[in-house]
């Protein structure tokens, strides 16, 4: 034997947002107005653009000139290396040489401690390109760093010019007018999803154990609209002040 239970409820929205600006500028463009049924992701307002492509263009500019910057840094460090590695095997063989002529009793420990200095220097040199060039290095990579968060900061900034529905639902509520100047938080307009449809309402401490979540619904409004749905939530515990237990019904709603 079917049993059934009889309550009054109230439908409410699937889902229901204020939709905020997150830059600032003049609308130059709505598209849309209220009551308007819409879809995810159709453009509804357009931001003015002002200096931001500039800012774009300038800072796009700066990364290239960096990067060839980096590119020629890394090629007069290597041709600095190059000359001195030639530098310090000439000197090694100058040092060999005089060595080897004292030794033999040919020359004077003089010219050694020559070679011994260029030598030394020429070591030294090659410790001091290194120092030189790995600073002038990361110094170029921080400043590449920077400009590449600025050019995603300038880029999200101008995708944000362009503001869409978050989802398929209808504008309940519209905030602004076209050349209006909004700034960042300005409420634009409310959307709200009626697909699902959602039923509140609230059984009695005596009822509330006969159903469970998925339990079969039927949804009929003051105007003889008849809809089938399913319990999709029991609140956990009862109002205080009535002793009933808040439930959620969904119904298919496609026909709004």
């Amino acid at each position: 034997i079917d049993q059934s239970i009889e309550l009054q409820g109230q439908t409410i929205h699937n889902k229901k947002i204020d939709v905020k600006s997150e830059t600032s500028g003049n609308i130059s463009k709505l598209n849309f107005s209220r009551g308007d049924k819409v879809s995810k992701d159709l453009n509804l307002v357009l931001i003015s653009i002002d200096d931001r492509k500039e800012k774009l263009s300038s800072a796009q500019k700066d990364l290239e000139r960096l990067s060839k910057e980096l590119i020629l840094n890394e090629k007069n460090r290597d041709n600095l290396l190059r000359q001195n590695i030639e530098k310090i095997k000439l000197y090694e063989i100058e040092y060999a040489s005089a060595k080897q002529l004292i030794d033999k009793g040919l020359s004077s420990k003089s010219k050694l401690s020559l070679a011994s200095f260029n030598l030394a220097n020429a070591e030294a040199d090659r410790e001091d390109i290194k120092i030189k060039f790995e600073s002038t290095l990361a110094n170029l990579e921080a400043q590449i760093t920077n400009v590449k968060s600025l050019l995603k900061n300038i880029k999200l900034d101008i995708a944000k010019t362009n503001i869409s529905a978050p989802f398929d639902g209808i504008i309940s509520e519209k905030m602004v007018e076209e050349t209006e100047f909004i700034s960042v938080g300005t409420p634009l307009f409310t959307i709200i999803d009626l697909d699902p449809i959602k039923i509140e309402g609230y059984l009695s401490e005596f009822d509330v154990n006969k159903v469970s979540v998925g339990t079969n619904a039927i949804i009929e409004d003051s105007n003889g609209i008849k809809k089938n749905g399913k319990i999709t939530f029991i609140s956990p515990s009862a109002e205080t002040s009535t002793r009933t237990f808040e439930i959620t019904i969904e119904a298919d709603n496609k026909d709004l």
